[in-house]
């Protein structure tokens, strides 16, 4: 009943890693999941719901109206309040709710952490399940005290990660250096605006690995021992208890 939490620098191999060891294991891999359970919930398009997440380092404001239709235990103040809402968040001022108008400012109580308590009861309940590689959205820092969890990591080089996405996207490599630097800043956001950490906190983590300085294929074998062994200490556990004094 392992857990494998995953933070990646971008074009790091920290997604070739975490499908390898999945493969390998029969894990289950959580990334995209999670934008499918919002997705699900607040009954709109997948693509809508990544376009969301992508405006922000935070969980955006579309992303909270779009749960808030979804949620049956949100309250009939913000299920109301989010299907008055147009498309587009620039013009939420212009639109009326119980019979006064709707600023910023009182939107602003509907925080984030309405969003991001929805967020975190999906990874919750995927750890508890076991058997689970869970990548990003701050995984590392909500389950930094669950059992059988081993918390990695993934960076590498800017030259490298540069490198690597100028290859992949036909680019030249100073303008991959550009869109590495940006995405690392998101995810370094989202973790600051949702747990108030650093991303690169040595203390978030049990290992930083430093994938241009690493061989892929010994480091996934290396993953799986950990696994097992940490799956049989839970097995062996769990045995212990269930028998009767």
């Amino acid at each position: 009943m392992a857990i494998i939490t995953i933070s990646r620098q971008e074009a790091s191999a920290g997604e070739l890693l975490a499908e390898r060891l999945a493969r390998l294991l029969d894990y289950r891999l959580v990334d995209k999941e999670l934008l499918t359970r919002v997705a699900a919930a607040a009954h709109v398009p997948l693509e809508q719901v990544e376009a969301f997440e992508k405006r922000s380092g935070s969980l955006v404001e579309r992303v909270l109206l779009a749960i808030a239709r979804g949620l049956p235990e949100m309250d009939e103040y913000y299920h109301g309040f989010a299907d008055t809402k147009p498309e587009t968040i620039d013009s939420r001022d212009h639109y009326v709710h119980y019979g006064h108008k709707e600023g910023a400012a009182e939107f602003a109580l509907f925080k984030q952490a309405d969003c991001r308590r929805y967020f975190e009861s999906a990874i919750r309940e995927l750890a508890e399940r076991g058997n689970v590689i869970i990548v990003g959205r701050g995984a590392q820092v909500l389950l930094a005290d669950f059992p059988h969890a081993l918390h990695l990591r993934i960076v590498a080089g800017e030259a490298y990660r540069a490198a690597a996405v100028a290859r992949a996207r036909g680019i030249d490599p100073k303008a991959a250096l550009r869109i590495i630097r940006d995405l690392d800043q998101h995810r370094a956001d989202y973790v600051k605006a949702n747990y108030r950490r650093g991303i690169d906190d040595p203390l978030l983590y049990d290992l930083v690995l430093r994938m241009d300085r690493l061989n892929l294929d010994e480091l996934v074998e290396f993953l799986r021992r950990w696994a097992v062994s940490e799956s049989l200490k839970h097995r062996s556990a769990s045995e212990t208890q269930a028998i009767p004094e």
